[in-house]
């Protein structure tokens, strides 16, 4: 078995992936999907043990992601690979266009973490560091994951997790 990966615009010419919209679609979703890889981690200690290790990056991937779903909305030339993985760099790049981003710049405790998980990208996958980190760290950064999920939702009306079925662009009706 060979894995083979082909391109979206290649595989589909003409379909729209190579829009801005879609790409900022496939940022959101793909953010989510880590995000539920991250739960289920946590949700198999009873079976596999602690896993210290592979929450941190699955954490930080499902924020980058979110985050360049949101960049990549407003700014259609948004270069993702630029970034890499620096969170913090295109929180503060577009912090004026988006305000959810705004908000988490002005968190400390939102920066802290989002720094945090940057530090832990690298050293915590190759095994350079020992990891500490507490329930709330884990909780902050679902809670962060989830409101720049909700923002999406309420800016763009694209449902990324199951409470925003049902549910209106506008909850005020």
């Amino acid at each position: 078995m060979v894995i083979k990966l082909t391109k979206l615009t290649d595989a589909y010419p003409d379909s729209g992936f190579n829009s801005h919209i879609t790409r900022s679609h496939l940022f959101a979703h793909a953010g989510i999907s880590f995000l539920r890889a991250c739960a289920a981690v946590d949700s198999s200690h009873d079976t596999y043990g602690y896993n210290l290790h592979t929450p941190l990056p699955l954490m930080h991937q499902a924020i980058e992601l979110l985050l360049k779903a949101h960049a990549s909305m407003v700014d259609p030339q948004f270069a993702p690979k630029d970034y890499g993985h620096k969170t913090i760099k295109i929180l503060k790049d577009y912090s004026s266009e988006i305000s959810v981003f705004s908000t988490i710049t002005s968190s400390q405790e939102h920066m802290e973490l989002i720094a945090g998980l940057e530090k832990a990208w690298l050293s915590v996958r190759y095994a350079e560091v020992i990891v500490e980190y507490s329930g709330s760290d884990y909780s902050c950064a679902g809670n962060l994951a989830n409101l720049l999920s909700d923002e999406y939702f309420k800016m763009h009306n694209v449902c990324l997790q199951s409470h925003h079925f049902n549910q209106t662009r506008d909850s005020s009706t």
